[in-house]
C-alpha cells in the first residue's frame, strides 16, 4: 500500500475519535476529503449550501445529540493543501 494523504489521515483520524458526521461544502477545495469519506463507511458526509451553516450543524450535533461532528470548508482545504503526510505505511 502507498502512502497514505492528508485527506485519508484526517478522515481516519475523525472516525478514530468516534465522529460520525462531517458537515460541509463539497467543491473542489475539499475533493481529497469527499473522497477519503467516500471510500469508508463510518463517516457520513452532509452536504450543506453555506459553510456558515456546516458549522451550526456541528455545534447541532453535539448539543442537542452528544454526538461528536466536524464542519469544513475551504479554508481547512487550503491549508492542508500546504501540507505534506508523514511517511505512514
Amino acid at each position: 500500500m502507498g502512502k497514505k494523504t492528508v485527506a485519508e489521515l484526517l478522515v481516519e483520524t475523525l472516525v478514530s475519535r468516534e465522529v460520525s458526521r462531517i458537515y460541509g461544502v463539497a467543491g473542489d477545495s475539499l475533493n481529497g476529503i469527499t473522497d477519503s469519506i467516500r471510500r469508508q463507511d463510518q463517516l457520513r458526509w452532509v452536504h450543506m449550501r453555506h459553510e456558515e451553516t456546516a458549522a451550526f450543524g456541528d455545534v447541532l450535533a453535539v448539543e442537542f445529540w452528544a454526538d461528536p461532528a466536524a464542519s469544513v470548508g475551504k479554508a481547512l482545504a487550503q491549508q492542508l493543501a500546504r501540507c505534506r503526510a508523514p511517511d505512514i505505511q
